[in-house]
């Protein structure tokens, strides 16, 4: 069993008020490795091989970057988030296009339409009980459709690191949070650390079954890659997991 969370959920959502704008000019401009490099290019993938999708649900949607590149390759797209902030650089970044944005928390979020796919990118570590986050979107969706979330790796959020040595697993079943670093030189963010059986205890319960896991590892060539992180320890250790669900019949 897990320790005490220490995940504040106040803070995090104080957090992209202040950085919201550096850290969305930095993913456009420079790309981050977990999410340009990485976890984006494999649910892309993920995405357009089901040729059934044609209208997704952006939970979490942040400053719109996600739901943009989805517009642009043709899908219906509606977009939510619970920082106020966020939402406004998403309306900026996305103006023009035909794509519905609304700040809200995910548990009051209404909508009259059901959507073939709910996304949820790195949303793992900000629901204390997945089973929350994962009924929520069972709700918006068609009788066929498909969830689709992302999180740090559960062996990351369980890790502790040592200067040149890499990262080592450490109270994988009761470290309840991991401080990750979205921009460098701010302080890290809390998010919450979910194992496997977690994760997979919640999409049971939530009447979903798990149809794929994916570890991605960075799609990138070195002298395209603008970040700081060195991404050759990510070609050999997890950083970013992927699960696909459907609704149980």
């Amino acid at each position: 069993m897990k320790g005490n969370s220490t995940f504040d959920s106040k803070k995090a959502n104080a957090y992209y008020d202040s950085f919201g704008r550096k850290y969305h000019d930095i993913r456009v401009k420079e790309g981050k490795l977990f999410n340009e490099y990485i976890e984006i290019p494999a649910v892309l993938e993920l995405i357009t091989s089901f040729p059934t999708v044609k209208s997704i649900l952006d939970v979490g949607c942040g400053s719109g970057i996600y739901a943009k590149k989805l517009y642009e390759l043709g899908y219906a797209v509606e977009g939510l988030d619970t920082n106020e902030e966020m939402i406004a650089i998403a309306k900026e970044y996305c103006e023009g296009l035909d794509i519905k944005f609304t700040h809200s928390p995910f548990e009051k979020y209404e909508s009259s339409s059901k959507f073939d796919l709910a996304l949820g990118s790195f949303l793992l570590g900000y629901f204390e009980d997945p089973s929350v986050l994962f009924s929520r979107m069972k709700d918006f969706l068609t009788p066929n459709g498909r969830i689709i979330v992302s999180g740090v790796h559960p062996i990351r959020t369980s890790s502790t690191s040592k200067v040149n040595e890499g990262y080592f697993v450490k109270d994988y079943f009761i470290n309840p949070t991991y401080e990750t670093v979205l921009l460098p030189g701010e302080e890290p963010v809390d998010i919450i650390n979910h194992t496997f059986q977690d994760i997979s205890n919640a999409a049971y319960t939530s009447g979903l079954s798990i149809e794929r896991i994916l570890e991605p590892v960075p799609q990138i060539k070195s002298e395209e890659y603008k970040g700081y992180r060195d991404f050759t320890f990510h070609m050999r250790n997890p950083s970013v997991v992927i699960f696909m669900m459907k609704i149980n019949n």
